[in-house]
């Protein structure tokens, strides 16, 4: 082949592959340059945002256009800010002061709420919620992990998680699920909405080699999926969801689940379901003949 045609076929082909190759999208710096961002949140559809500035001057920020615009807000005062939150509408938004206490908004962050909880000024590390909102849980740094169920105008203290060194803390959407992480000690969780914790210490069992210097720690939707990260160390998951078995002893303490007939297996290991059965069947792992099928 000629030399001309060769450099026309390899122009042609860098043509083809600059067209189909996938593009990188650029990151925008908005807002913000010498502040000490803390953290941040956002509605599920991306349009709110509030993320929190850290120090003794530190405050709320706000959008209601995915970040292209932000607003200090004042209603809240100048805190020591460290956790913010939000439902998944945005409209309502929790943050906690390290030092200080908790504050609640009922209108994506431009009034607040103060609420004084256990004496006052703890040392609140870590804010979740549930999707709308309404349900939170936070941890204290020596202290406890404490739960609203009324969008922060009661609390209870959860006694058996006392004076351990919490960071972190997160929820499925619905609440049920909870998980928080010690600094210097393991991963905690809850399958009941906080009212009771059971440690993740390390063994063979659950793949953890030794405790670890926790900083934060994330769940998916549903709860299923967890992820974790530690100071100086690696980040760690964990897939809970639940499979499907055609074995009847497979009572889903392992995440394996006795699920057949069509049922659609959900839940995670320890609480299992088995739903939506096919037509005619029923049960908890739709192994039974629904009584009120007529066949023909």
């Amino acid at each position: 082949m000629p030399r001309r045609s060769v450099l026309r076929v390899l122009l042609f082909a860098l043509i083809l592959l600059s067209a189909f190759a996938p593009s990188q999208a650029a990151w925008v710096e908005s807002v913000g340059s010498g502040k000490t961002w803390y953290d941040i949140a956002s509605s599920s559809d991306f349009t709110k945002l509030a993320a929190v500035v850290n120090g003794n001057s530190g405050s709320v920020w706000t959008s209601s256009d995915s970040g292209g615009n932000w607003s200090a807000q004042t209603g809240a005062g100048t805190q020591n800010f460290w956790s913010i939150t939000s439902s998944s509408d945005g409209k309502i938004v929790t943050a906690v002061v390290k030092g200080g206490n908790i504050f609640t908004s009922t209108d994506s962050g431009v009034t607040w709420i103060e609420h004084v909880i256990g004496g006052g000024h703890l040392d609140w590390l870590g804010i979740t919620s549930s999707s709308d909102g309404t349900k939170l849980a936070a941890v204290v740094n020596g202290g406890n992990i404490w739960v609203s169920s009324n969008s922060g105008s009661n609390w209870s203290q959860q006694d058996a998680t006392n004076n351990k060194n919490w960071r972190s803390i997160t929820s499925s959407d619905d609440f049920t699920k909870l998980a928080a992480v010690v600094n210097g000690g393991n991963i905690w969780t809850s399958p009941d909405s906080g009212v009771t914790w059971t440690e993740v210490e390390p063994g063979d069992d659950t793949g953890m080699d030794s405790t670890h210097n926790w900083f934060d720690i994330t769940f998916s939707s549903d709860g299923a999926k967890l992820a974790a990260v530690g100071k100086g160390r690696n980040i760690w998951t964990l897939d809970a969801s639940c499979t499907a078995s055609h074995v009847s002893t497979d009572d889903g303490s392992n995440g394996i689940f006795y699920c057949i007939n069509g049922g659609e297996i959900g839940g995670t290991t320890g609480s299992c379901t088995c739903s939506d059965c096919a037509t005619g069947f029923a049960g908890d792992s739709c192994d039974e003949c629904a009584t009120t099928f007529v066949g023909d």
